[in-house]
């Protein structure tokens, strides 16, 4: 199990890895950063390249009118690649953040997450 300040990674029955509160957090809590490589407007994804699996974690979003992709497929020990898409319930939110410069996303509680709530987000930018 990786715990991290605020979420710790665990297995859940036959769906896999999810991500959990390690402590409450709050409404407007930023919760983690979405991580993999960011494909720009003029690398985009060769979608036939990706595998089924591969091609969940590939997050599409519009950032300064133009439309990017960050390639979360490769395993690299952070927990955002881990986090449901999920449409009814949803307690994150994914946005953009400027850095430096660069887009990168970043989630934030859009209401109270008890300790040991799986966090969950729903894909809308």
């Amino acid at each position: 199990m990786t715990i991290y300040c605020k979420l710790h990674e665990a297995f859940v029955g036959p769906i896999g890895r999810g991500v959990f509160a390690s402590i409450p957090l709050s409404k407007g809590d930023f919760v983690l950063e979405y991580r993999g490589k960011l494909l720009t407007p003029d690398n985009p994804p060769v979608i036939e390249t990706y595998s089924e699996t591969e091609a969940t974690y590939l997050f599409d979003f519009q950032w300064k009118g133009k439309s990017w992709c960050l390639d979360a497929s490769l395993e690299d020990q952070s927990l955002g690649r881990l986090l449901n898409d999920e449409h009814k319930t949803p307690n994150c939110k994914m946005w953009p953040v400027e850095v430096d410069g660069m887009p990168h996303l970043c989630l934030f509680a859009i209401r109270d997450i008890v300790e040991g709530k799986k966090s969950a987000t729903v894909m809308v930018i």
